[in-house]
């Protein structure tokens, strides 16, 4: 992806993300162009890959998340059909969002389980039935 494209997508979602307070981290790419959607506190990482990483407060946040971010991508005219997250499962259809489990496992509570890559983007001991949003569908807003 372009740094253009790059930063497009960091503008058109950002605001967003700010005004409902939602918890983030951005790629150095976005820092100098996008800051001033942030105090000057606000703090970067060096992420690689991910444009935005989203830290959800709750998995019913994350799929409200998800439709508003969806929608600020097709509103914008952001889709891609190029992108690929190792260890990740694509969610929609703007080619923009991925989602994965990093957290404790079921059989294992407080225990981290890490994400392996690959079609992993579960924790070892999930299946398919425990995942909400294998079905999740999207509808476009008028």
């Amino acid at each position: 992806e372009s740094l253009e494209e790059t930063q497009k997508l960091g503008s058109a979602i950002l605001p967003y993300l700010r005004e409902a307070q939602i918890a983030h981290k951005i790629v150095n790419a976005l820092n100098e162009n996008v800051a001033k959607h942030y105090d000057s506190s606000q703090e970067y990482s060096d992420q690689f890959g991910k444009t935005i990483t989203i830290y959800p407060a709750s998995i019913i946040s994350f799929e409200q998340i998800a439709k508003d971010i969806n929608h600020i991508i097709k509103q914008n005219n952001l889709q891609t059909n190029d992108s690929n997250i190792v260890g990740d499962r694509l969610l929609d259809d703007t080619g923009r969002i991925f989602y994965r489990y990093d957290g404790a496992s079921k059989s294992r509570p407080g225990e981290y389980d890490e994400n392996r890559g690959g079609d992993k983007y579960m924790a070892a001991d999930m299946t398919t039935t425990d995942d909400p949003f294998v079905n999740l569908r999207f509808e476009d807003k008028v």
